[in-house]
């Protein structure tokens, strides 16, 4: 089911706050019986339904530092730790969370393609495909494949408040009321230009409104 709950600090959806962290709501939202009451709500539980099978676990940053203690929690409860893999590239590689990482980093987009936001969910799928289901395997295999591979790019664009944007989108469609947000988007960082993608799908169907804001 779509849902709009998001970590991004100052954000309408945002799940986090001043009276409640990441991990405090994936505790809570762990306590929720589910569309399907007696199923495991928890990492933690789910590997303990079955302590010999494999668990490769895809997360962006931001939700591996919601589920870091419960992640930490399924590995003490399954018989081959190398068999809980972890997979989110650009991951803060610190603590006991970090023995759990598969070693994978950005230069293995220019190998998989994609976008950054896809990278992780790529890496994996290589994994699976490639019958790498063990962590100290697939890092070296991994960790090979990033060798042959050019550094990443890093892009150094000026950020922009929701004003800025919403003008750059009304000035854009008056000129091509046809534009979609995804074209308007790459353009805006063509010019070096920033705002993240979410944002400026919501500001565009903010601006453009009912069933024409849907992002095309």
């Amino acid at each position: 089911m779509p849902y709009s709950a998001t970590f991004a600090a100052g954000h309408a959806d945002s799940v986090i706050g001043p009276s409640i962290t990441a991990d405090e709501w994936w505790q809570e939202l762990s306590t929720w019986p589910g569309p399907m009451p007696g199923a495991s709500r928890t990492i933690a539980a789910l590997a303990a339904t079955d302590p010999d099978a494999t668990f490769l676990l895809v997360l962006s940053p931001p939700y591996l530092r919601a589920c870091r203690q419960d992640i930490l929690t399924a590995a003490e409860k399954i018989n081959d730790s190398e068999r809980l893999m972890v997979v989110s590239v650009g991951a803060e590689r610190s603590g006991p969370i970090a023995d759990l990482l598969v070693r994978a980093d950005g230069r293995l987009q220019g190998l998989f393609g994609g976008s950054k936001l896809s990278i992780n969910v790529r890496v994996a799928a290589h994994m699976i495909k490639a019958g790498a289901l063990a962590r100290s395997a697939a890092s070296a295999a991994l960790t090979e494949l990033a060798r042959t591979q050019p550094a990443p790019v890093v892009f150094s664009r000026q950020p922009l408040s929701d004003a800025e944007v919403t003008a750059y989108i009304s000035q854009s469609l008056a000129a091509d009321p046809k534009a979609s947000a995804t074209r308007l988007l790459r353009t805006l960082r063509d010019s070096q230009l920033a705002c993240e993608q979410h944002r400026f799908h919501r500001l565009y169907r903010d601006l453009v409104g009912g069933a024409h804001g849907h992002a095309r």
